[in-house]
Parts: C-alpha cells; sequence; structure tokens
C-alpha cells in the first residue's frame, strides 16, 4: 500500500482497497481452481475477486462438511472412490473476497496501519466521514461488481443455481404415514422421498471464459437471466411464474434476432412494428424467414411447444393465473426454451 506523507502529525496519504466477503451459494469448483481469481475494470474502478485457498489434504483430514466450511470457506463434495477425499474431484465454496480499489488517496494516520481498524482518534471529524463514505461507496461497487461475476458465472457454466439462496420446498423429509384416528398410532409408511441434484463443476476451460468476459466487460444475454430465473421459480413450483420467464426469454430472443437482421438503414415506423408486434407475427413474418432449412426444420420441432408457452403466458397476465399448469407441462416449457437458445446459438442454422 503505497503512503504519501503530508507532514502533520503523522497523518499520510495512502492508496487503499476495499475488501468484502460475498457468500457464492452452489459454487462448484474442480480442485485445480481453489485459490484462482478474477481481475477485471468495473465502473472505472479495479476488481479482483477471489476463491479462498486450502490444501486439499488439510481439507480431507476435516471429516464434517460443515466443519470444512468454517475453517476452510470450501468443502470437499466428490473424490475418486479409490482414493479418498484427497483425491477431490468436485469442491463446494462457500464465500469469495472481493477487492475494489478506492479511487482516491485517503487521508489516515500513520499508526492506524499499526492497530486494530476503527482508531480514528487522531482524525478530524471530515476525514473520519470520507472514510465512512468510501466505505459506503466501495460496497455498493463491490456488491454490483460481485451480481455481475455471478451472472458471468452462471452464463459460462449453464448453471442457474449459482449465487441463490438455497431452493427448499415444504416437506421435511417424514415418508407420509397412516395412523389410528383415536390414538394416532402409526400402522403403515409411505415412501421416503429425495431428490438429489448433481452438477458438473466449473472448470478451467469455464473460468478462462469468464475471465475473457469479464475483461471485455461482456454482459450475459439478457434471455439467459429471464430463463435462469425460470428454472428457479420451476424448482419452487411457481409454475405461472416460470412460465412468465420462459415466455418473456423466448420473446427476447425471437425479436433480438429478428432486429439484428434488419438493414441500419430501415425507417423507424418498421423498427417500431417489428418490436411492437405480436410475437406470433413477428416468428411469422420475419424470424422463420432468417432460418436455414436444418434450422427451420429444428425449430419447427418445438414452434408448437413454443406457442403453448405464448398462450399460457397471455393467459396469466390477462386473467391473473393459470390454474391448470402442471410440473411436467413447465418442465416442457423450459425444454422448448432452452432449445430456442441452442438455435439462437448455432451460427449454422441461420442464413
Amino acid at each position: 500500500m503505497g503512503r504519501t506523507p503530508i507532514g502533520k502529525q503523522g497523518v499520510v496519504r495512502v492508496n487503499s482497497a476495499s475488501l468484502d466477503r460475498f457468500l457464492t451459494r452452489h459454487l462448484l469448483i474442480s480442485p485445480e481452481l481453489i485459490g484462482r481469481e478474477h481481475s477485471f475494470s468495473f465502473r472505472g474502478r479495479k476488481v479482483r475477486i477471489k476463491l479462498p485457498t486450502a490444501k486439499l489434504s488439510d481439507l480431507a483430514t476435516v471429516a464434517s462438511l460443515l466443519e470444512q466450511l468454517q475453517q476452510y470457506r470450501m468443502a470437499i463434495l466428490a473424490w475418486k472412490a479409490d482414493e479418498g477425499p484427497s483425491s477431490a474431484t468436485i469442491v463446494e465454496v462457500e464465500s469469495a473476497d472481493v477487492t475494489v480499489a478506492v479511487a482516491a488517496k485517503l487521508v489516515i494516520h500513520q499508526n492506524m496501519l499499526r492497530t486494530s481498524p476503527n482508531r480514528p482518534e487522531t482524525l478530524t471529524e471530515s476525514q473520519v466521514s470520507t472514510l465512512y463514505a468510501t466505505v459506503d461507496s466501495n460496497r455498493q461497487i463491490a456488491l454490483d461488481a460481485f451480481d455481475y461475476w455471478v451472472r458471468v458465472m452462471r452464463w459460462v457454466s449453464k448453471d442457474p443455481s449459482i449465487g441463490r439462496p438455497e431452493m427448499r420446498g415444504v416437506t421435511s423429509g417424514w415418508p407420509t404415514y397412516l395412523v389410528q384416528a383415536r390414538t394416532g398410532k402409526e400402522f403403515w409408511a409411505g415412501p421416503i422421498q429425495a431428490t438429489v441434484i448433481m452438477k458438473e463443476p466449473i472448470g478451467t476451460s469455464q473460468w478462462k471464459a469468464a475471465s475473457k468476459a469479464l475483461r471485455e466487460g461482456i454482459q450475459p444475454p439478457i434471455y439467459y437471466d429471464l430463463y435462469f430465473d425460470g428454472v428457479e421459480h420451476r424448482k419452487l413450483g411457481d409454475f405461472e411464474r416460470a412460465t412468465t420467464d420462459f415466455a418473456v426469454a423466448c420473446e427476447v430472443v425471437i425479436r433480438t434476432k429478428t432486429i439484428e437482421s434488419l438493414p441500419p438503414d430501415l425507417s423507424p415506423a418498421v423498427l417500431n412494428y417489428v418490436d411492437e408486434a405480436g410475437i406470433r407475427r413477428v416468428v411469422e413474418k420475419f424470424f422463420v424467414e432468417l432460418l436455414t432449412e436444418e434450422g427451420l426444420a429444428r425449430f419447427n420441432r418445438v414452434s408448437s411447444r413454443l406457442h403453448q408457452l405464448f398462450d399460457a403466458r397471455n393467459t396469466i397476465l390477462h386473467s391473473g393465473s393459470k390454474a391448470d399448469l402442471s410440473e411436467d407441462q413447465t418442465s416442457l416449457f423450459q425444454q422448448a426454451t432452452r432449445e430456442l437458445i441452442g438455435l439462437e446459438e448455432d451460427a449454422a442454422v441461420w442464413k
């Protein structure tokens, strides 16, 4: 940390940065990413987001996953069966450190670099106010930079759960019992139902892809954010909200692809027509004309499902609900949305 004396009772100007620690929730990585970091510019500030560091051999000596998280901020979730935990293949990360450069040098007393934080006795009231204001402004930048980082990590990994709070329903893990009405004596128990979610950890190639996007300031496509929101709402059983998310994601894909294909010198009236026309008309008059024969064949396979999705969305928005939505139907809407996004990303299917 650079220091510039200003010759007044030990007061110095220092280059500084803020340091925050935020929960990463559901971030699974390959062991080679332990301790890695991303550095990028955000709102004119240098930002560094760093994963915790620990030796796998140290993690492996702690039997409890909870204790691993408490001691090392990460835990071993999977390893090679014949080699034990020290041969970890999947590591869960509990939190990451976010460092944001402070825009200007700060005035502090040099003794503050030798003692515990918050010793303002030798500073003026104005200098103390500046420090508190810097904490507030840098923390907001750190929060927004971390949110951007999380969205990029979801995008490159196609994992909508990263950074989200725990998604839990109302079930407790108990089976359904049959009991005698008078005494409450249990005489039959249904099966115990448990859901185990397995997913691939983020590896080196995805980490590098995220690094490139962050350095270049690339924003994940908004339709991915909407699609990921829909996946999480479906997990919660909020099928109406999930359906709306999927429909809007699909509409964004279709309208964006259509508008991008139009000549740049097109009249504003035509652009407004494409932007405001019903989505079916945009599909029939413009979108399908952009596809190759192979692309059209792929689109036709999901076309009817997309029309059902848009109908369901319209019913929800116009009447406030759609009571007959089921988990199976919402899952099909999710699949259709994923296939449309896959079509958008395949350059070979566009003219």
